[in-house]
C-alpha cells in the first residue's frame, strides 16, 4: 500500500464543524504541510474554531465562496495547491426543505467550481471529497450488513439528493479528465464546536439551560454517532493512505435510537429523563435508519478509538466551559427551526482587524500580495511537534513534577487514565492519546513509607511488577519507547562496595538487597524488563526537591524524624535529573541508568547543610542501624551508586553536594531573602527613608537583649543607619524580651527568624511573654502585622469582642494619654498614666497588668479564644508599635518611673502629672475623646467629634491593610511554617501591587 504526502492542501469549509477539526490535527502533526483553508463563514462557520491553528506559519486562512470561479483559480495556481479536501457544503436536512436551491448552488454548484478549476489548473494530485452517508438512503430496519461502498445511492431528502449529484460530478470528473480523486461518507458526528442545530449539542444546551428536550416522532430513529477527533483522524488516514477512485465509509456500527441518546444526555446533567424529554411533531421525512460497513477504512489501519460514554462526557464539559461560543443561537434550539441559513451572513472573528488578523480578505488582484502572518507576539504551542508523552502517576510526586516539566518546556502531554494492571485500559490509553514516548511515575512505595508494604504484599505486586510489565508489553506493541521510574533501594553495602570506599554499584550488578517486600518487586520487574528493548529504566534514590514542605521529600523526612541514621548515600535531585530525563526521551535512551548524582552525602551532612541555610537552630539526635531496627518493620537500604554513564551521557551533572545548594539550598535561602528585602526597601520607601545597603545588618542577632539597645544598635549607628528616633529608657538595665518575629526577614538568619517564632510557639504571632516592643514598625514585619490587627478590630462589631479584650489607642494630642478601651475589671475608658521619658515601657507596664487580669477571665471562654488578646497603639508621630500577646503568668511589677503600680484598678493614680480628678472625669465623661480620622502626620492637630464609640484604629497611612485574618491568627497545622510565610509574602505584595 502505496502512502501519500501532500505539500500544500487546500481545505473547504474549514471554519465549519468538521472540517476545523480535520485542520487543526494535521497543523498539528506535520508542520511541514502548508495549509490553505477557504471559508465564507456562514451562520454554522466560526473562526474561533481555528484558533489551535492560528498561530501556526503553515496555517492561511481566506474568506471567500468555493462557488467563486476566480478566486478559486487563483488559490490553486498562487499557492500550488495539489491537494484539496472539500468540506464545503450546506449540511442540515431541515433547512433543505424550505431552502433547497441554496443547498444545490452550494452543493452541486460548488463543488463542479472546484472540479473545474482542478481540471484546469493540472496540478492537483488528491481531491478529496466528503460526502454523506445519507446518500444511501434509508437501511432495512432488519438489516445486519451495513450499507458498503458499493451499494445503491438512494438519497430521500433535498440535502442528500444534493451530496448525491454532487458524488456523479466528482466521479466523472474523475473517468472524464483523470482527476485523481476520493470519495468519503460519513456517519453522524458529534463533539466539541458544533452549531448546535444538530441533535447533541442542541440537547446539551438545552439541559444546560433547563429547558424541555424535544424528540421528533417517537425517539425510536436509529443513528451511528463518532466523536469529533476520530472523524479527524480518518481523514488523515484517508488523506495518506486512501486510493485514487475509492470510497471510503467513515462510520460506526454501534447504533443508538434517538431516544437513548436524550437519556444519557439527561443522566449526564442528573436530570429526570421522564420530566424534561418531550416528543414533539416528526420531522417532514425523518428516514429510520443509517448502517455503514466500515470495514475498508479499517483496512487502512483506522478504528474507533472514543468511547460513547467519554465522547459525550468531553462533548459535554467543552460545552458547559463555552456556554457563549456561538452566541445567541435561541433559533437554533427550536423544536423546528426556521431556515436559520441566511446566505450573505457572516459571523466575524472575535479579534484585530489589522494585519496581523487570521482573516485574509482576497477581492481584487490588488491585493494579490498580500499575506497572512501569525502575531509575533504568539507563541508556537507546537514548538515540539514531534513529540507527545503520556505519563502514569499522576498523583504522585514525579508524576505531578514531569507534568509541570512538559508544560514549560512547550511539550504537549496527557496524563493516563487506564490502571496499570488493566491492560485493556492502557491499550485505549494509547489508542486514544497517540503518545510518541510513555512515562511511567507509577508505582506502589506506601504510605507513609515502604512498612506498608510488608502488610499489603498483593497490591505492591499488582502495581510494581504486573503493572509496569503490562504497560512495557503495550508500549513494545505500539512500537513505544517506555522511561521507567525504579528505584536503586534494590543494593546494600557489601564487602565488594563497602561503606566510604568511593566504589559504587554499576548498572550490570545484580541486586542484592531483599529487606523490604517493596526492594523484591522492584529488583524482580527490572530483571524482567531487561527484556524488552523499549525500556529505559532509570533508578532514583532518596529522591529530593527544592520543595521543602513536600513530605515525601528525603530532607523533610529527616529534619521531621526525631531520630535519624547516619550513612552516606546516592541520592537523586530531581529539580535536576527530571528534566535530564526528559531528555533522555527525545534521545531515545534505553536501558538501565543509574539516576543519581554522582558521590555520595550523609544523613548528617544534608541537615547541617539545613541548619546553616534554612534553620540555624535546627537539631537533631543521631542512633545506630540496631536501634532504628527496633522501630521500623522493614530494614532501609544504604549504598553508593555509580553514575558514571549518566555523567558521560551529561557531563553538566552536578556532585550531589553541590547538586543540593544550587538547586534546593540557594534557591530557598534567596527566595526568602529577597522578597523580604524588597518589601523592606518598599515600606522604608514610602515612609520617606532612604534604604541603605547596610540597613538589613542592623538587626540585632540576640534572643535576649538590653532595652537601651533596642531601639538602634550602636553597630547599626556606626553604619549610618539614623531613624530619629531612639527611646531612653529610665532603667538601662531592664531587659526586654524580643521574640524572633520581630526581627525582619532580611538579616542573614532571614526568613527563619520569622517562620521560627511561629512554628515554634503554637501558631501565635509572637511569643508568650506580655508585650512585644517592636521599634522600626512602619517597615518591619511586625509592624506590617500590627497595622492588619488594628485593621481587624476595625471592622468587627465592637459589641460583639468580649470584655475580657482590651483595645488601646494612644491620644492624638502626642504622649499625654492612654485612653483604655471596653470595660476591664471597673477599669472603664480612664485614661492612664504616661511619661514624657519612659511612655513606651509605662505602657507595657499597664498593658502588662492589663493582659494577665483579661487572660485570667478569659480561661474557658469559648468565645474568647475566638479572638486574638492583642491591644496596639500608635506612638504619635513616630514609627513606635505596640503589641500584647499572652501574657506572664504574673503580672509585671518592675520599677518605673521611682514607683510600683500594683493599684492598676484605681484610674486616678494613673492620671499623668498635674491633672486633677475632676478634669479627668469631665475630659472623658463630658467631652468624649476626640478621635482623629486623618491618617495624614501633618494634620495631626486636625480632631474631629465621633459617634459614641469607644473604639478608635490606628492612623498610620504608610502601612497597608494587608493579609487575610486567618493568615495572621492561625497557621493550619497541616501547613509548614515555610509555605505560611511564602503565602504571607505574597498577600502582602498582591495586596501592594493592587
Amino acid at each position: 500500500m502505496s502512502s501519500y504526502t501532500p505539500k500544500n492542501i487546500l481545505i473547504t469549509g474549514a471554519a465549519g464543524f468538521i472540517a476545523s477539526h480535520v485542520c487543526n490535527r494535521l497543523i498539528r502533526n506535520y508542520p511541514e504541510y502548508k495549509i490553505v483553508v477557504l471559508d465564507k463563514l456562514d451562520y454554522c462557520s466560526n473562526l474561533k474554531n481555528l484558533l489551535p491553528s492560528r498561530s501556526s506559519p503553515n496555517f492561511k486562512f481566506v474568506k471567500g465562496d468555493v462557488a467563486s470561479a476566480d478566486l478559486v483559480n487563483f488559490l490553486l495556481i498562487t499557492e500550488s495547491i495539489d491537494t484539496i479536501m472539500h468540506f464545503a457544503a450546506q449540511t442540515h436536512v431541515d433547512n433543505s426543505f424550505g431552502n433547497s436551491f441554496e443547498f444545490t448552488k452550494n452543493n452541486i454548484y460548488g463543488t463542479h467550481v472546484l472540479l473545474e478549476a482542478c481540471k484546469v489548473a493540472g496540478n492537483v494530485r488528491r481531491f478529496i471529497h466528503v460526502s454523506t452517508d445519507e446518500v444511501y438512503g434509508e437501511t432495512d430496519a432488519e438489516a445486519v450488513v451495513g450499507n458498503h461502498e458499493a451499494s445503491q445511492l438512494l438519497p430521500t431528502n433535498p440535502y442528500s439528493a444534493t451530496k448525491a449529484g454532487a458524488e456523479m460530478l466528482v466521479m466523472a470528473y474523475g473517468s472524464s479528465y483523470g482527476l485523481p480523486v476520493i470519495t468519503t461518507r460519513g456517519n453522524n458526528v458529534y463533539g466539541p464546536g458544533q452549531f448546535p442545530e444538530k441533535l447533541i449539542a442542541k440537547f446539551i444546551l438545552l439541559a444546560m439551560a433547563g429547558k424541555p428536550l424535544p424528540i421528533h416522532g417517537d425517539g425510536s430513529n436509529v443513528r451511528s454517532y463518532l466523536y469529533c477527533e476520530d472523524v479527524a483522524e480518518a481523514f488523515e488516514v484517508v488523506l495518506h493512505k486512501g486510493e485514487v477512485g475509492h470510497i471510503y465509509n467513515i462510520g460506526t456500527t454501534k447504533e443508538r435510537r434517538v431516544i437513548d441518546v436524550a437519556k444519557d444526555i439527561c443522566k449526564l446533567f442528573s436530570l429526570d429523563a421522564d420530566a424534561v424529554i418531550k416528543f414533539v411533531e416528526n420531522r417532514p421525512f425523518n428516514d429510520q435508519r443509517y448502517f455503514l460497513d466500515d470495514q475498508k477504512l479499517k483496512k487502512l489501519g483506522w478504528s474507533e478509538r472514543t468511547t460513547w460514554e467519554e465522547g459525550l462526557r468531553k462533548t459535554m464539559e467543552w460545552y458547559t466551559n463555552n456556554p457563549d461560543w456561538w452566541g445567541d443561537v435561541s433559533g437554533a434550539l427550536l423544536p423546528h427551526p426556521r431556515m436559520l441559513m441566511m446566505p450573505g451572513i457572516e459571523k466575524q472573528f472575535e479579534g484585530p482587524a489589522d494585519g496581523n488578523s487570521m482573516v485574509f480578505h482576497l477581492i481584487s488582484p490588488a491585493n494579490q500580495t498580500k499575506m497572512v502572518l501569525p502575531d509575533s507576539k504568539i507563541t508556537n504551542r507546537f514548538s515540539e511537534k514531534s513529540l507527545k508523552f503520556l505519563i502514569y502517576g499522576r498523583t504522585g510526586w514525579i508524576g505531578g513534577l514531569l507534568g509541570d516539566i512538559c508544560q514549560k518546556q512547550g511539550i504537549p502531554f496527557e496524563y493516563g487514565r487506564g490502571r496499570l494492571e488493566n491492560r485493556s485500559q492502557l491499550v485505549l490509553d494509547i489508542q486514544t492519546v497517540r503518545p510518541t514516548h510513555v512515562f511511567n511515575a507509577a508505582g506502589v512505595t506506601g504510605r507513609p513509607n515502604v512498612d506498608w508494604c510488608e502488610s499489603h504484599k498483593p497490591a505492591t505486586i499488582r502495581t510494581n511488577v504486573v503493572g509496569t510489565l503490562n504497560l512495557a508489553d503495550v508500549c513494545k506493541e505500539n512500537g513505544l519507547l517506555m522511561m521507567n521510574y525504579a528505584t536503586g533501594c534494590i543494593f546494600e553495602y557489601n564487602t565488594d562496595h563497602p561503606e566510604g570506599s568511593g566504589i559504587g554499584f554499576k548498572e550490570e550488578d545484580k541486586p542484592n538487597f531483599t529487606g523490604s517486600f517493596y526492594s523484591k518487586t522492584k529488583a524482580m520487574v527490572e530483571e524482567l524488563l531487561k527484556e524488552y528493548d523499549n525500556v529505559c529504566t532509570l533508578r532514583v534514590r532518596m529522591p529530593i526537591s527544592s520543595d521543602l514542605s513536600n513530605p515525601r521529600n528525603f530532607i523533610t523526612k529527616i529534619s521531621r524524624y526525631n531520630k535519624v541514621v547516619n550513612i552516606p548515600n546516592s541520592m537523586t535531585i530531581l529539580d535536576e535529573l527530571l528534566p535530564i530525563s526528559v531528555e533522555m526521551a527525545k534521545r531515545n535512551c534505553k536501558g538501565i541508568w543509574n539516576f543519581t548524582n554522582p558521590g555520595v552525602v550523609s544523613h548528617n551532612e544534608i541537615l547541617e547543610m539545613y541548619k546553616k541555610y534554612i534553620d540555624p537552630e535546627f537539631s537533631w539526635v543521631n542512633f545506630t542501624l540496631e536501634e532504628q531496627a527496633k522501630v521500623i518493620i522493614a530494614p532501609r537500604s544504604n549504598n553508593e551508586m555509580d553514575a558514571s554513564k549518566l555523567k558521560n551521557e551529561f557531563p553538566e551533572l552536578l556532585h550531589i553536594k553541590e547538586s543540593l545548594i544550587k538547586f534546593v539550598f540557594e534557591p530557598n535561602k534567596k527566595m526568602y531573602e529577597k522578597e523580604a528585602y524588597e518589601m523592606y526597601c518598599e515600606y522604608a520607601h514610602n515612609v520617606g527613608f532612604s534604604v541603605r545597603k547596610e540597613h538589613h545588618n542592623y538587626w540585632p542577632n540576640s534572643r535576649t537583649i538590653k532595652s537601651k539597645d533596642f531601639v538602634c544598635s550602636k553597630a547599626g549607628q556606626k553604619k549610618g543607619i539614623d531613624l530619629n528616633y531612639q527611646t531612653k529608657y529610665r532603667k538601662s538595665n531592664t531587659r526586654t524580651r524580643c521574640p524572633a518575629m520581630i526581627r525582619f526577614a532580611v538579616n542573614q538568619d532571614g526568613v527563619w527568624t520569622v517562620q521560627k517564632s511561629i512554628e515554634s510557639h503554637n501558631h501565635e504571632l509572637a511569643r508568650p511573654e506580655s508585650l512585644v516592643h517592636c521599634t522600626c514598625g512602619k517597615f518591619s514585619m511586625m509592624g506590617i502585622l500590627c497595622s492588619h490587627i488594628m485593621r481587624v478590630f476595625r471592622q468587627m462589631d465592637i459589641s460583639k469582642i468580649p470584655s475580657q479584650y482590651l483595645l488601646l489607642r494612644w491620644s492624638a494630642r502626642g504622649r499625654k494619654y492612654f485612653y483604655a478601651g471596653p470595660t476591664v475589671n471597673g477599669m472603664g475608658n480612664k485614661p492612664i498614666q504616661s511619661n514624657e521619658g519612659g511612655s513606651g515601657m509605662i505602657f507595657k507596664n499597664h498593658l502588662s497588668r492589663f493582659a494577665y487580669q483579661i487572660s485570667t477571665r478569659a480561661q474557658g471562654n469559648e468565645d474568647a479564644e475566638q479572638y486574638m488578646l492583642a491591644a496596639m497603639v500608635e506612638m504619635a508621630d513616630n514609627v513606635d508599635f505596640i503589641l500584647a500577646g499572652k501574657p506572664n503568668k504574673q503580672p509585671d511589677k518592675q520599677n518605673i518611673g521611682g514607683s510600683v503600680h500594683n493599684k492598676v484598678k484605681d484610674p486616678v493614680k494613673c492620671r499623668p502629672k498635674g491633672v486633677s480628678n475632676a478634669r479627668l472625669k469631665s475630659h472623658w465623661e463630658k467631652k468624649k475623646p476626640k478621635i482623629r480620622k486623618t491618617t495624614n502626620p501633618e494634620n495631626m492637630s486636625k480632631e474631629d467629634s465621633t459617634p459614641e464609640q469607644p473604639f478608635v484604629h490606628a492612623t498610620c497611612s504608610t502601612i497597608p491593610e494587608c493579609l487575610t485574618d486567618e493568615y495572621i491568627l492561625r497557621r493550619p497545622s497541616s501547613m509548614p511554617s515555610a509555605e505560611y510565610t511564602r503565602m504571607m509574602m505574597g498577600i502582602i505584595e498582591s495586596d501592594r501591587q493592587s
